[in-house]
This record gives C-alpha cells, sequence and structure tokens, in this order.
C-alpha cells in the first residue's frame, strides 16, 4: 500500500484527498471526514465530532457493491453537504486511489459543471496511479 496521501481537489481546495494511513494521523485542519472503508474509531482527531465522520463503504472489488452509483453519489452528496456548512472535509479511502477519486469526481460534477471525464483526468492526475 502507498504511502500516506493528502492532497487538495483541484475543484475545491475545501475537500482533501487522503488515504486511510493519512487518516490515522492526525487529521489537523478538518472539520469532517467521509470515510469510504472501514477505519477504527480511533483514526481521526478527537476534535472533530462524531455527527461530523461518515462511513460509506464502498468496496473496491468488482461485483462487490450492488448499487455502486448510488453509493458514489451519495458520498459525493455528504460531501457537498459538508462544505456547504463551510466545513474542511477528508475524503479518504484504504489507498487515497480509486474510491476516493471516483466520489471526488462526482462531486466535482456535481458542483462545478465540469464534464465527468475532464473531472476524472484531473483527478487522476493528481492522485497518480500505482
Amino acid at each position: 500500500m502507498p504511502g500516506p496521501i493528502r492532497l487538495p481537489l483541484p475543484f475545491d481546495d475545501g475537500v482533501v484527498l487522503g488515504s486511510l494511513r493519512h487518516a490515522g494521523q492526525r487529521a489537523d485542519g478538518f472539520d469532517a471526514v467521509v470515510s469510504l472503508c472501514r477505519a477504527p474509531p480511533t483514526a481521526y482527531d478527537n476534535r472533530i465530532p462524531v455527527q461530523d465522520r461518515l462511513s460509506v463503504w464502498l468496496i473496491d472489488q468488482p461485483g462487490a457493491n450492488q448499487h455502486p452509483h448510488f453509493v458514489i453519489e451519495e458520498a459525493a452528496r455528504l460531501v457537498k453537504e459538508f462544505r456547504q456548512q463551510g466545513k474542511r472535509v477528508l475524503l479518504h479511502c484504504a489507498a487515497g486511489r480509486n474510491r476516493t477519486g471516483a466520489v471526488a469526481a462526482q462531486y466535482a460534477c456535481m458542483t462545478s459543471s465540469v464534464h465527468p471525464f475532464v473531472a476524472f483526468d484531473v483527478i487522476e492526475s493528481v492522485l497518480g496511479s500505482e
């Protein structure tokens, strides 16, 4: 698994893309966390209130999610709601690549009228490849 990732979303620097390794570090500067994988309750800075720590389990294996489009859309909507409240959001999955990138691209499409292909290309270039 790659090292910790902590990169601002190019379309909204109030959203930071991260990995579980980063989430396991102090989450300084964040008001909310949207986790796309299992994470221990101790993974987040205690200064982030429990109601601002959301888990949306999205399994990173083909065929493991019955409605992945719905899960990705709901996770992006949660990020959008936190941002509308003025919160700085850490969006992460285990490696900080596939799931995080998919939700980040959906969020970008919801909030900045960017074409999905452009959103994916930009986010892929920021996150790099494994």
